[in-house]
């Protein structure tokens, strides 16, 4: 098999019986996945009622930008401190979805479970196309696995971080660089790299874990390509590359400059506040050897054996540690790594190299969170590579493990296969059918996912009161016993219902000095030092119990 052939996006017919296939496989994923959802006649939407609502409102964030009610760094929470959308992921990118749900007739619970749902059938049609056409592997192979990604266990453990499923935009990059690579002009490969490189800073900057984890997964693939390849890289060769490439690269590395703009806009301003997560916090915090295999308690074939493994340990339910990707995925991984290693030690072909990379890049990212008591891989990255210090749960990688690991299933089979069968369709045996089969099975977990009523949200927003004329800005008042989180969150809601800013907030980090917590007993006399020290005018109360306001609520 010639190298460009490796990189060639099919541009035949096409095929509806394939897509039928395609859209099939991932609306019964869907409707497994999203069944809590679904069966409650979207009522019950993805997420928890702290981080989901939060995600709730930053999406809505910009639709109240978009329609110029809002400046875009700064939402009218934590008022009157600017910049606070430096304290969260932004989530730009999903507004491609988000808006035009909105536009539509959706409410905001409806619109972000819509998008999460739309983000999976682009990320499962994307991953089939690169396994089809760029690794030219099987139609029920990179079905199976496209499932095996986008409806993979540990996104149902993570459901409450739904910020992770950003995960499902990464094959959209892969296919854009891989348009770059195969047109035929220079203008035209210069326009799909910028395009590339644009999307890639633009994932960055609407969720940084998983931007971060993209970056970081492509430099160490890179240089693995590079090791593998490096007897056929001459110096001659290299010099010509370097002329035919230059010009995608620059147009690439402008695209992602372009992006990084905002990026910086609004998340310098905040790095003196915030700072790095200390190390010794995120080794702590880290998956120890054990949770190699840990899968959390809900698993459908593996939950009782997780239980039994962990008993009702902390960790078995703490959702930072059990992101393990399943055993029978990553036996399948490992298994994949002996053979390539022994079978095709000798192929220096490209698509050899390929299946080397991924599989290097997915068995060491699954390793590098891993600790040992106080001993870590991390300790390295954390210490030399940009960026990772602001990283606080670092076993979230196993997410990006999720779509390296039946990638790199897909490019060994491909070149495991014999070579005359490579771009045949001689049918699988059957024990290869049945790994195809169980693969997606495997991911299957009963946790339930939703936790936000959606009618009683909305009852909350539709019954919100229009605020005093005389309020330049407001605090919340709650019932005993309400989680700050929640009362926050409450305040946030309002201040967008109302246009009036609030004084409260919640996010990955607050302001300097900010501790408006209503729960705390001197919530009152912190608020009044609070406008004093920043300046903040005639402050009204909203009293969430009673849904009214008070003009005048330190007398």
């Amino acid at each position: 098999m010639s190298e460009n052939e490796h990189v060639v996006v099919a541009t035949t017919r096409v095929d509806w019986r394939e897509w039928v296939a395609v859209v099939g496989a991932w609306a019964m994923g869907a409707l497994v996945f999203f069944r809590d959802s679904v069966f409650s006649g979207f009522d019950h939407i993805i997420g928890d009622i702290g981080d989901a609502r939060l995600i709730a409102v930053l999406h809505e964030h910009w639709l109240e930008v978009f329609r110029g009610r809002q400046p875009w760094r700064t939402p009218n929470f934590f008022h009157p401190v600017d910049t606070t959308l430096g304290y969260s992921d932004t989530f730009l990118l999903n507004q491609v979805l988000y808006t035009p749900l909105r536009v539509i007739g959706l409410d905001r619970y409806a619109a972000l479970q819509w998008t999460i749902i739309l983000a999976g059938l682009i990320g499962f049609v994307a991953f089939y196309i690169v396994c089809t056409r760029l690794l030219h592997g099987g139609r029920w192979m990179s079905i199976a696995l496209a499932a095996t990604f986008v409806f993979a266990n540990n996104f149902a453990v993570q459901s409450s971080h739904v910020q992770l499923y950003s995960v499902h935009w990464v094959p959209v990059a892969v296919l854009l660089v891989a348009k770059a690579r195969v047109s035929r002009t220079t203008r035209s490969r210069v326009a799909w790299s910028f395009g590339a490189g644009a999307f890639l800073g633009l994932l960055v900057y609407s969720t940084y874990y998983v931007g971060w984890f993209t970056v970081f997964a492509t430099v160490l693939f890179g240089l693995r390509m590079l090791v593998h390849l490096r007897d056929r890289i001459s110096t001659q060769r290299i010099r010509e590359l370097a002329d035919r490439l230059w010009r995608p690269l620059a147009g690439f590395a402008g695209g992602f400059a372009l992006t990084m703009i905002p990026f910086a806009l609004t998340y310098l301003p905040k790095l003196d506040e915030t700072g790095g997560r200390p190390l010794d916090q995120v080794i702590a915090g880290a998956p120890g050897l054990a949770d190699a295999v840990n899968l959390g308690p809900d698993n459908y074939l593996w939950g009782a054996r997780m239980r039994w493994l962990f008993g009702q340990q902390h960790r078995l339910n703490n959702v930072e540690v059990s992101d393990a990707i399943t055993p029978l995925l990553m036996l399948t991984l490992f298994v994949c790594v002996v053979l390539v290693a022994v079978m095709r030690r000798r192929d220096r072909s490209t698509g050899a190299a390929t299946a080397r990379a991924l599989l290097t890049v997915a068995v060491l990212l699954m390793v590098l969170p891993l600790r040992r008591g106080d001993f870590s891989l991390w300790r390295a990255v954390w210490t030399y590579v940009p960026g990772a210090q602001a990283l606080r749960a670092i076993g979230r990688l196993e997410l990006m493990v999720s779509l390296l690991a039946p990638l790199a299933i897909a490019a060994s089979v491909v070149v495991l296969r014999p070579s005359g069968e490579r771009t045949g369709r001689r049918r699988w045996p059957m024990a290869l059918a049945a790994v195809w089969l169980v693969l997606p099975i495997e991911q299957l977990n009963l946790r339930t996912i939703t936790a936000i009523d959606r009618s009683d949200e909305m009852a909350f927003i539709n019954g919100i009161p229009a605020a005093p004329e005389d309020c330049e800005a407001f605090f919340i008042v709650v019932p005993q016993y309400t989680p700050d989180f929640v009362a926050n969150i409450d305040a946030m809601i309002v201040a967008q219902m109302t246009g009036v800013p609030t004084v409260n907030g919640y996010s990955g980090a607050a302001p300097p000095f900010w501790d408006l917590n209503p729960s705390n007993e001197t919530y009152l006399d912190s608020v009044q030092r609070w406008n004093t020290n920043h300046g903040v005018g005639a402050t009204c109360a909203y009293d969430r119990a009673a849904n009214t306001w008070d003009s005048d609520p330190f007398d």
